[in-house]
């Protein structure tokens, strides 16, 4: 009975505030509005007939900060419009509407979107969620969640803030595979790790009925290293996940009432979502999959839906982010090398092309086989470009390894989709070149940048 009261209570301050603006851009006289629907006060007082407004506003009513990005809007996603350019109306009224998104300056409140349509008539304003007033002074905000750092992150910093307030995730308590542990390989091993990060997070629950989303902790590395064989290894991973589902579904309500859509499952190494197509078809359909393995071109990684994971977890005193942190620091060496790659250079569809065309330039260094771990920091350390090219798959763990070390990442790999598009702006620390244009890249693109 209090909830019911308490959405009433809200729907009516919400809508008789929408009519006190509309009303105010008509009213000339000084006033003073009292609501009860929060036991909130707006006063509104006009100094002249064109509807300049001062009000001031309480901590309840006035609960968001406001993102501006100049010169851009969201196309569609119309929630209303507001006949006033005044942007402290509008912040007003987007603030007392828990469905708005944002607006823009032309008085268009939207329900949602990316503000990615260049204009110069508007410019887009986005809420921010979870900055409620305390004691009457704004929560404080991190600075690394803002659009100071560019890029893309800030253009989805409202549903960020959602998230990290209200996200809860109920992990299944899986015992099928259980008899095959799990292998230390640091290209491989984003698996485990992440299961036991999430267990640990603030955004494990114990509770289903409180579970935004329902986790399904898979170990696809592990299954598949539990037989020598490639092959033979995927075919037992995808068994295994396919036990794990069915288990999930006879046991549990949750997978039924929506076939998968509100659950997740994770599969690092090359197979992917391919693991997920052969083991259920709803989980490759519906599921969302954490996956190293995110090609376009592939029918097992669905974009709208699945998430490239970073390619290896690089976790603890001797990770690769470390050590790539002690040589930046610590090393005096000049980068001499204008580009590297070590790897199997007959793998895929690639790299036999790079060494057909670079084999000769002694400024690009090309090992086919193996490194040792100090060689290879060494080739990190003292090259200007690290080349991360499409192997049997469009992903590589060679991404991160050059990030760390401070190499800049030349991306030979098309169609693929990097991980934490939606947080990176990958143009801005990354050089691309395309497959089928490689020769008359070289100049373009690499060497611009020496």
């Amino acid at each position: 009975f209090i909830l019911v009261c308490f959405a009433c209570a809200s729907c009516f301050f919400s809508g008789f505030l929408l009519l006190r603006l509309l009303q105010l851009q008509f009213d000339y006289e000084s006033e003073k509005t009292r609501c009860s629907g929060y036991g909130s006060t707006v006063e509104t007082s006009y100094q002249d007939r064109y509807g300049y407004a001062s009000r001031h506003v309480d901590e309840h009513v006035e609960r968001h900060r406001y993102d501006v990005l100049k010169n851009v809007d969201v196309d569609g996603k119309d929630l209303l419009f507001v006949a006033t350019r005044d942007v402290a109306r509008l912040k007003l009224l987007c603030s007392a509407m828990s469905d708005c998104w944002g607006f823009n300056s032309n008085g268009w409140l939207k329900s949602h979107g990316v503000p990615e349509v260049a204009t110069t008539n508007a410019d887009f304003y986005v809420k921010q969620r979870g900055l409620r007033h305390e004691g009457g002074k704004p929560a404080a905000v991190q600075q690394h969640y803002g659009y100071e750092y560019g890029g893309r992150f800030g253009l989805f910093s409202a549903e960020y803030y959602d998230m990290m307030e209200n996200m809860k995730i109920y992990t299944y308590d899986v015992k099928i595979g259980e008899d095959m542990p799990d292998v230390e390989d640091y290209k491989y091993g984003v698996d485990q790790l992440f299961i036991t990060l999430l267990k640990n997070s603030k955004f494990s629950t114990h509770n289903p009925s409180q579970a935004t989303f329902f986790f399904l902790p898979t170990r696809c590395f592990a299954y598949r290293r539990s037989q020598q064989d490639r092959k033979a290894g995927g075919r037992v991973a995808a068994m295994t996940v396919r036990d794990i589902v069915d288990w999930a579904k006879s046991l549990f309500p949750y997978w039924n009432a929506s076939r998968g859509s509100d659950h997740v499952y994770i599969c690092s190494h090359d197979m992917g979502g391919e693991c997920s197509q052969l083991a259920d078809s709803d989980l490759h359909k519906n599921a969302i999959g954490l996956l190293n393995t995110a090609d376009y071109s592939e029918p097992w990684f669905v974009p709208h839906k699945d998430i490239c994971l970073p390619h290896h977890p690089s976790h603890g005193e001797n990770s690769l982010s470390v050590r790539g942190r002690k040589a930046r620091e610590s090393s005096s060496t000049e980068r001499t090398i204008l580009a590297f790659f070590a790897g199997n250079l007959k793998r895929g569809r690639v790299r036999q092309s790079i060494y057909s065309l670079w084999r000769q330039d002694s400024t690009i260094h090309l090992v086919h086989g193996y490194l040792t771990d100090d060689a290879y920091y060494r080739y990190l350390t003292t090259s200007k470009f690290c080349l991360v090219v499409r192997g049997f798959r469009a992903w590589s763990p060679r991404l991160l390894d050059a990030i760390w070390f401070g190499c800049v990442p030349v991306i030979i790999s098309d169609w693929y989709a990097l991980p934490l598009q939606g947080l990176i702006d990958w143009n801005d620390i990354a050089v691309f070149l395309p497959e089928g244009q490689l020769a008359c890249h070289v100049c373009t693109h690499v060497c611009m940048h020496v």
